[in-house]
């Protein structure tokens, strides 16, 4: 349900810099979740940009092994490495 909750957060907020803090926040619960599911049907790659944050890093999933930053886009859409594979 914090899940759910949090998302509601990030919908229900206009300010650009809010939303980003509770997707930090959502993203490093879905992060522990995944590393914690066995039998995954499909890989999954734990990643993370040391610049959001204010420089304390974050995390994101993505089924892809390239870097696509969630928390930039287009402005650091590179920004980032793999941390773990998630099988």
């Amino acid at each position: 349900m914090l899940s759910i909750k949090m998302l509601d957060t990030i919908a229900c907020n206009d300010i650009l810099e809010n939303q980003r803090d509770h997707f930090i926040i959502l993203n490093e619960n879905m992060v522990d979740i995944a590393m914690n599911v066995d039998g995954l049907s499909t890989n999954l790659y734990g990643q993370r940009c040391p610049m959001v944050n204010n420089n304390s890093s974050a995390l994101w999933l993505n089924k892809e092994e390239n870097v696509r930053n969630p928390y930039y886009r287009e402005a650091m859409l590179t920004c980032g490495s793999v941390i773990d594979k998630i099988k």
